[in-house]
């Protein structure tokens, strides 16, 4: 029984033609859209890995602030940071806080 070729085998035995070169002149260019392609998503790993970091020092800043005493108001006459502030009016401390103690 006769063996069938794969597709496109019988113009790689008889010289390759147009096709093959346009194939072959593709491949690197293949090879650089992987590599490019990875080091975008490492890249944007990278960028989400800093904003969530971010994020994190801007948390602890915010719940680490200290309390200012009652007596001191800002020019609108709305209260102390203290009070004006979700997080501080929580009273849970901050991650650096809490690992100091």
């Amino acid at each position: 029984m006769r063996r069938r070729r794969p597709r496109g085998e019988g113009e790689l035995l008889h010289g390759g033609g147009a096709a093959v070169a346009l194939c072959r002149d593709r491949a690197p260019l293949l090879a650089d859209a992987i590599r490019h392609r990875y080091a975008l998503a490492d890249a944007h790993r990278a960028y989400a890995a800093s904003l969530r970091d971010a994020a994190a020092a801007l948390h602890d800043f915010l719940r680490g602030v200290q309390v200012l005493p009652s007596s001191s108001t800002c020019s609108t006459g709305r209260g102390t940071t203290a009070e004006r502030s979700p997080f501080l009016r929580s009273g849970r401390r901050s991650v650096a806080a809490q690992a100091a103690s």
